[in-house]
C-alpha cells in the first residue's frame, strides 16, 4: 500500500499477523527514527506524523534503549504489591 507521496506502508488487520510482524524487530522496528523510507520521504510533510513518529518511550524503541526505559517502568511498578494490584484491576 502507498500513502500520499508514494510512501510505502503496511496495513495489518489480524491479531496473529500483528504479533508476527511486531515480534521481528529486524523486519519491523518500533522506532520511527529508523524507518529509512519514512525519513527519505520527508516525514514532516505528512499529517499523520504525530501518530507514527512517537517520542522515546519504551513502547516505541528497540534494543538497548528499550531495555533501559523498560527497566525504569519495571522498577517503578515493583513498589506495588502484585496481589493487591491484580485484585484492584480485576475488580
Amino acid at each position: 500500500m502507498l500513502l500520499d507521496g508514494d510512501l510505502p506502508a503496511w496495513l495489518v488487520l489480524g491479531c496473529d499477523e500483528f504479533k508476527q510482524v511486531t515480534s521481528r524487530p529486524l523486519q519491523f522496528t518500533r522506532d520511527s527514527g529508523q524507518w529509512i523510507t519514512f525519513r527519505r520521504a520527508g516525514a514532516g510533510r505528512f499529517p499523520a506524523v504525530a501518530g507514527v513518529a512517537a517520542p522515546a518511550e519504551c513502547a516505541f524503541v528497540d534494543g538497548a534503549e528499550h531495555a533501559r526505559l523498560r527497566g525504569a517502568v519495571t522498577d517503578s511498578l515493583e513498589q506495588f504489591a502484585l496481589r493487591g494490584t491484580r485484585c484492584y484491576t480485576v475488580r
